[in-house]
């Protein structure tokens, strides 16, 4: 096995063809096939079914994509890192983030890091934490944004904020942002909330099992664009942070109040690999965002947050 065969099986994957693999790589098409199969014999399993319409992933593939990819995201780190050692940061450096901190954070960081480290080209990955925290264990990502994961040997991570949730519905809903609503309240209202196992229902189920509150959840929506339509047309109410309702509240689309008694405050950490070295292009793009965290705050561009770590507190 050798690195030319895990780029191939990666970009063959990634493309489900291995004429659109062959063509990327330039390479012909019937050496780019030996060396997949070079790589199932070695492996004694089969990576990929060809079918009509180019190839799919067996399961055995799906796993082996997962810890390829990270291989060669180290190498073209490690890389980076001799260069960085001459005085010259460049490479690539990956960052996922949940989307409710991807839809504030996103454009201001980009342009940040972009200013800072011209030469390194910057990936952005949105996903829910779970997500996250999987593909920086894979090796597929360098930093991560997470809510408060539990306690793991494989994660280095420094508090960063808490925002405290809101209850969100459409405009006629009459919430107001300076009118707490009680938590017991949610007992009585239609819910809109992502599926169980998502890491918000789960911190809004176990405050209101604490408290002995039943909630009704009539729709299940994962992603936050369609929470967020559905309260918009009165189907029921959800909960967000303030920041990624924001928008539609100020435009008039949605209402929004924080929930009370107790507040529900929802931890923010940012994350490094504890088991494998951090690059220097990955340092930065941590340091850089806290910078911009820290611009947004003093400039009341981040409703809703409550500053955890000190060069946060200190803006």
């Amino acid at each position: 096995m050798d690195i030319r065969q895990l780029r191939t099986f990666v970009h063959v994957a990634e493309l489900g063809s291995f004429s659109k693999a062959a063509e990327r790589l330039h390479i012909a098409q019937p050496a780019l096939s030996r060396q997949i199969r070079l790589l199932e014999a070695e492996l004694k399993a089969p990576l990929l079914l060809r079918h009509g319409r180019g190839v799919a992933l067996t399961d055995a593939g799906a796993v082996f994509l997962d810890r390829a990819a990270g291989i060669l995201h180290q190498i073209e780190q490690a890389r980076a890192d001799v260069a960085a050692e001459a005085g010259e940061v460049t490479g690539q450096v990956s960052i996922g983030l949940p989307p409710s901190v991807g839809l504030v954070l996103t454009g201001p960081l980009a342009e940040d890091f972009r200013r800072v480290c011209p030469k390194v080209r910057l990936k952005i990955v949105e996903g829910v934490g779970g997500f996250v925290h999987e593909w920086m264990m894979g090796g597929r990502l360098d930093v991560g944004v997470l809510y408060q994961p539990g306690p793991s040997r494989h994660l280095e991570t420094t508090p960063l904020w808490s925002e405290d949730l809101y209850l969100f519905a459409a405009a006629d809903a009459g919430l107001v942002p300076s009118t707490p609503v009680p938590l017991s309240s949610l007992s009585r209202l239609p819910l809109i909330l992502p599926s169980p196992g998502h890491g918000l229902r789960g911190l809004l189920e176990r405050h209101a099992a604490r408290h002995e509150i039943e909630l009704h959840v009539e729709i299940e929506a994962d992603a936050m664009r369609i929470q967020k339509d559905l309260a918009a047309r009165g189907l029921g109410y959800s909960v967000l942070p303030f920041a990624a309702v924001a928008a539609e509240v100020e435009s008039g689309l949605l209402s929004a109040a924080p929930i009370a008694a107790p507040a529900i405050p929802r931890r923010v950490v940012l994350a490094y690999p504890a088991d494998r070295p951090v690059s220097r292009a990955a340092r930065l793009l941590g340091e850089r965002l806290i910078v911009v965290v820290k611009g947004m705050l003093a400039a009341g561009t981040w409703p809703g947050m409550t500053p955890e770590c000190p060069e946060l507190s200190a803006a």
